[in-house]
């Protein structure tokens, strides 16, 4: 099962995913990351994977879109929060660095990473 959501925050349009990215689910996260890049325009949108338990092939192709969808439209699409197999995999197929990757911090309690950014 996969919940994503997607709003503003600050100047900054964010994904949030909270699930299982596979086969199943990865539309979903294509779609919201379409309409991410709609409403950020030329500006950024940040993935928030810290609650993602899973990613295969087709998450990580969702992922690879959105990130095209974005640089078409002259903005950017980054990850944040990648945490367990979802960072491994990024890291494995050689996305980690061209997604901007930031990991998740050992605090899996911790506020998600935009708000603890936007309180610092």
């Amino acid at each position: 099962m996969l919940e994503v959501r997607v709003a503003h925050c600050g100047d900054r349009v964010v994904v949030a995913a909270d699930g299982e990215i596979d086969l199943l689910t990865a539309g979903r996260l294509r779609d919201a990351l379409g309409d991410a890049v709609r409403l950020a325009g030329s500006g950024s949108v940040v993935v928030d994977l810290s609650r993602v338990d899973f990613l295969d092939s087709t998450g990580v192709q969702a992922l690879v879109d959105g990130y095209h969808t974005a640089m078409v439209a002259g903005g950017t699409l980054t990850v944040r929060g990648a945490h367990g197999t979802a960072a491994r995999v990024l890291r494995v197929v050689g996305l980690a660095r061209l997604l901007g990757v930031a990991l998740r911090d050992g605090d899996a309690d911790g506020p998600p990473w935009y708000e603890a950014e936007r309180s610092a």
